[in-house]
């Protein structure tokens, strides 16, 4: 039967069949025991009539038996099947699905599997326009959002394809004309943001009926202690949140509820939305948006698909030449020399490789990194900051379920409590001294002496000396070792400019020094050198010199020397140079939270952290590296509470940096040293 609300929706409900099939079958039982007693009593009853009678009774009684045994003594089943919905159309659809599965049960019989799956999948129609919009969504997706593609695509084809609810389309009435005008808007821009001189917060979609309310609690914290202008989520937003389980209680709702009441909250559209949730979304104060654009800076949601990924890849650039883009995808990362010289930042979030529903969790991935992961421990996204010319500064963040807070930027923001300063780890790779970024280095310095007194380890991880003279790239290139000779001058030159650059990280760690522990990991060019030089018949005899701690005085400066074939770990971080493994082989052996180096990128993705270059490229000739794939900076590792989580990325663009409180511009290049005599002192035995 259909009833209407007093909020003005039609509830269909109907009374499961078994209480009527049981009473059905009582009555029959009683029935036949009566016409039984009426035969036994009459002389010319046959036995084949009471044979049949017996027969019938017992399967009566059988199913009696199953039907108590199944729902209790005597058989009382109060549940009904109910739905509400706005629409008298779909209420009429639902009762008849109703009718269909109440006459199969009175009669006894089990339900067909078409009919439970459509009564386990009923679900409320959305407004038309909503749905609308949705359709034509997916339609402009089918066409990389190209305006001039969609008139001619095959419309059948893409609703045979597309995952939509047909029957909606023609208790809807929509016409392909309808879907084709909406999907040009699409398009469009539907709304723009400053984004120039802002901070953004950018993540993957916070509604889906498996995510952690207490991140986005935390996330309250955050927007409230950094100020931010708004906070750009990148989906897609998972469908079954209203329809999961745990529906009854929806603390995710509340959380998310309470944060959109605090800042504006812009949600990309995905092509996998389900518009019948996107009013209840909007209600809370999430505002969705097909794209946002600037000069410098494009945020889209865009699936590529596997198997023409290639061809799409080239296409999309095409559209987007110059730009910062932040892409939500799996598939961007997979194909990261096809980037534009020009674009720099790419950034992904939402599903992932290894097939990981979005749902579950989520994290952004800086630099062409591959997505999120199956565990927890990736819940997480970023903090944009843009300079006044629209430059990008990440600073990638992560939720620790172990002490329900948010590691951002040096400080703490738990779950409860006040907001907690952090101390630090310094992680510096592949500074290859002969060849040093100045500027470069010139920030870090100024990193490391503005946070001294919180510095509780630096970590130099291989390859902080170069010996270009030695440089098996070079061995054929004369002109090479020439141009290097006349630079470098010798290898002891080039010993005692890198002597002096430890000494300069050191002197700024000021009254701390003592405090602070040091590792210094010999990487591959500190051990190719000695493997170069020994290789040098008429330089055996100087094999005694050949010892990195010595010429460089690790040991008088305090340094724990990590040989180059072992990795070591700042607190539960396990950190190896990049030549001893693969970055695969090591996250299957050491676990995505592994940091490495020696590639001279600044990523995060599955396979861990790779930590950036402080090497100069211009001043690099033995390699050829694609441009958007060098980058400068150095890392940092949190540790709050003896618990330390995976780094983030202080990335140098444009002698600028964002050092956890504002963009810092590196206006003073650091001043060519003086390159100090070295004197070592052997003791023979």
């Amino acid at each position: 039967m259909i009833n209407k609300d007093k909020s003005g929706k039609f509830r269909v409900r109907y009374d499961f069949g078994h209480n009527k099939y049981y009473s059905f079958l009582k009555k029959e039982k009683r029935k036949i025991q009566a016409e039984l007693e009426t035969l036994k009593s009459s002389e010319s009853a046959k036995k084949e009539d009471l044979q049949a009678l017996h027969n019938k009774l017992s399967r009566i009684e059988n199913d009696i038996n199953l039907l108590e045994k199944k729902y209790g003594k005597p058989v009382n089943t109060p549940t009904r099947r109910s739905f509400n919905c706005r629409n008298r159309w779909q209420a009429e659809l639902i009762e008849k699905i109703f009718i269909d599965a109440h006459n199969l049960e009175v009669r006894g019989e089990q339900l067909p599997p078409y009919l439970i799956k459509e009564l386990k999948t009923l679900k409320e129609a959305p407004h038309r326009l909503d749905y609308l919009e949705e359709l034509s969504y997916k339609f402009a997706s089918f066409s990389g959002f190209n305006p001039s593609v969609i008139p001619n695509l095959d419309y059948d084809l893409f609703l045979k394809q597309a995952d939509v609810n047909m029957d909606w389309i023609e208790s809807f009435q929509i016409t392909q004309k309808e879907v084709i005008k909406q999907a040009l808007l699409s398009c469009f821009d539907r709304e723009t943001i400053p984004l120039k001189g802002k901070t953004y917060i950018y993540t993957g979609s916070f509604v889906s009926y498996t995510v952690c309310e207490e991140f986005v609690d935390c996330l309250i914290k955050v927007v409230d202690n950094l100020k931010v202008d708004g906070i750009i989520v990148n989906g897609p937003w998972v469908k079954y949140i209203f329809l999961h389980k745990t529906s009854k209680n929806q603390k995710i709702l509340t959380s998310v509820k309470k944060l959109a009441s605090k800042i504006k909250i812009y949600a990309i559209r995905s092509n996998r939305e389900s518009a019948e949730l996107i009013p209840k979304l909007k209600d809370i104060g999430i505002n969705f948006v097909s794209k946002i654009e600037d000069e410098n800076n494009l945020f889209l949601n865009h699936q590529f698909s596997k198997t023409s990924q290639k061809d799409q890849l080239h296409r999309f650039r095409d559209y987007f030449v110059d730009k910062n883009l932040f892409v939500s995808t799996s598939y961007v990362a997979l194909e990261p020399q096809l980037r534009n010289d020009n674009i720099r930042y790419i950034i992904g979030c939402g599903s992932s490789s290894f097939n990981t529903p979005g749902s579950r969790i989520w994290s952004t991935a800086y630099d062409t990194a591959r997505l999120n992961s199956e565990k927890f421990d990736n819940l997480g996204g970023h903090l944009l900051r843009f300079d006044l010319e629209g430059n990008v500064y990440p600073s990638n963040f992560y939720y620790n379920d172990k002490v329900k807070a948010i590691f951002l930027n040096g400080l703490m923001y738990p779950l409860k409590g006040e907001v907690t300063s952090a101390d630090l780890h310094i992680l510096i790779n592949d500074v290859h001294s002969d060849s040093i970024d100045k500027k470069a280095f010139n920030g870090l310095l100024w990193f490391i002496q503005k946070n001294a007194d919180r510095i509780k380890s630096i970590n130099i991880n291989g390859d902080f000396f170069d010996n270009a003279l030695l440089c098996h790239h070079n061995e054929n290139k004369i002109d090479y070792q020439i141009k290097n000779k006349l630079r470098a001058k010798s290898f002891l030159h080039e010993i005692a400019q890198a002597r002096g650059f430890l000494e300069d990280i050191i002197s700024r760690l000021g009254k701390n020094k003592d405090n602070v522990k040091l590792r210094f990991k010999y990487g591959n060019h500190e051990l190719n050198s000695i493997k170069r030089l020994l290789n040098k018949p008429t330089v055996h005899f100087l094999d005694n010199l050949l010892d990195f701690d010595k010429l460089l005085g690790l040991s008088e400066m305090g340094f724990e020397i990590i040989e180059g074939n072992k990795i070591f770990h700042v607190g539960s971080i396990p950190v190896f140079h990049g030549h001893e493994l693969t970055r695969v082989q090591a996250s299957k052996i050491l676990g995505r939270s592994s940091v490495s180096g020696h590639l001279h990128r600044g990523k995060i993705d599955n396979y861990g952290t790779m930590v950036p270059t402080l090497q100069d490229q211009e001043k690099v000739d033995y390699l050829r590296y694609h441009k958007t794939d060098w980058v400068t900076g150095w890392g940092v590792i949190m540790e709050f509470q003896g618990i330390t989580e995976k780094p983030e990325l202080v990335l140098i663009n444009k002698n600028k940096f964002f050092d956890f409180e504002k963009i810092v511009k590196i206006n003073n290049p650091y001043k060519e040293r003086e390159i100090k005599e070295i004197k070592i002192t052997y003791k023979l035995d």
